[in-house]
């Protein structure tokens, strides 16, 4: 999709410390489904090849631990 839809006059700017994009108009109108009616997994690019394994920074076990029990 970003390939389908980049290069189109859009722009992204810093505004209060975030990434926002502003649209050009000429962007496509695009839908994303499947034929199946089941919606697709988002997923990211494994740079890491078939035997890397991600190890998480923020969402860690103690951390979801930490939320769960604040959540009571």
């Amino acid at each position: 999709m970003a390939l389908f839809s980049a290069g189109r006059g859009g722009s992204f700017v810093r505004e209060g410390g975030r990434l926002v994009y502003h649209p050009s108009g000429e962007e496509p109108l695009m839908y994303a489904f499947s034929r199946r009616g089941v919606p697709y997994h988002a997923r990211g690019e494994n740079e890491k090849g078939a035997s890397g394994r991600y190890f998480p920074r923020l969402l860690t076990p103690e951390a979801i631990g930490r939320m769960r029990a604040d959540r009571r």
